[in-house]
């Protein structure tokens, strides 16, 4: 089925994402999603065969572009990744979206679409102190 499809092109990108380190996905959420309203599929083919697919979420006049699937054996020969931001960014166009997202990594080649990098700070807040401790008595 395509959600399978979906699932097995997210599972590449995932694996390959060593700069923003995430949790997987459940798997029912691609079940969801396909049903959803606000969500919006972006399939993108190359000769009939889909080779990556972008997972967005409408709110309001904003196009989030929150996660993806590529078939990486496409990538390099025809510059899949370049190819869905160019899609995304017709897309959100096309539903007449005022500002799109395009996430956290990846930022040169989405700055060749005219992105702009907005700085963006997440804090943490620990409950087990222990490791923290034992690392900060090593270094002393």
């Amino acid at each position: 089925t395509d959600i399978d499809h979906w699932k097995s092109l997210y599972k590449v990108v995932k694996k390959g994402s060593f700069k923003l380190n995430t949790f997987d996905l459940p798997e029912k959420l691609f079940d969801t999603i396909a049903t959803f309203p606000n969500w919006d599929i972006l399939s993108v083919k190359l000769n009939g065969q889909e080779v990556a697919v972008v997972f967005s979420y409408i709110s309001g006049q904003t196009y989030n572009a929150l996660f993806l699937g590529i078939d990486k054996s496409f990538d390099e020969e025809f510059s899949i990744y370049r190819q869905v931001l160019y899609s995304v960014l017709k897309r959100a166009n096309a539903l007449s979206c005022q500002l799109l997202n395009l996430g956290f990594s990846a930022s040169t080649e989405k700055k060749k679409v005219g992105a702009q990098i907005i700085k963006t700070l997440a804090y943490v807040q620990s409950e087990d102190h222990f490791n923290a401790s034992v690392i900060d008595a090593i270094q002393i």
